[in-house]
C-alpha cells in the first residue's frame, strides 16, 4: 500500500476511508466545491451511478483476467476478491434500478 504525508510526521494509508473531518482545510474546501448544487442533484447522481457501473464493469473483468493468469495460493485470493466485485457489483445494479425510476 502507498503511504501519503497526510500531516508532518504522521502517515496514513492511501486505501483507507477518510471521513470529512479528518481532511486538512483546503481539503474540505475542495471536496465542498466537488459537491453538486441542491437542483442537479438527481442528475449528477445519475451520472456518478452509470460512471461507477461502468468502472466496476471494467473493473470486474481485469479481476477475471488476473484470475486466468493466476496460479497456486495467488488464485484463491483472487478467486475471493471476484466475489467480492460480483457481490459489490450487484449491489450496485440494485441501486441503480431504484435511482434510475426515480423522476
Amino acid at each position: 500500500m502507498q503511504e501519503d504525508e497526510s500531516a508532518p510526521g504522521e502517515k496514513r494509508e492511501l486505501d483507507e476511508p477518510v471521513s470529512h473531518a479528518e481532511l486538512a482545510p483546503e481539503e474540505r474546501r475542495e471536496h465542498a466545491e466537488s459537491v453538486p448544487h441542491a437542483e442537479s442533484v438527481p442528475e449528477e447522481r445519475r451520472e456518478t451511478l452509470e460512471e461507477l457501473y461502468e468502472l466496476f464493469s471494467v473493473v470486474q473483468q481485469m479481476g477475471h483476467r488476473l484470475g486466468y493468469e493466476s496460479h497456486n495460493d495467488v488464485y484463491d485470493m483472487v478467486s475471493e476478491l471476484n466475489k467480492h466485485l460480483h457481490h459489490a457489483r450487484l449491489q450496485l445494479n440494485k441501486i441503480r434500478q431504484i435511482i434510475l425510476k426515480q423522476p
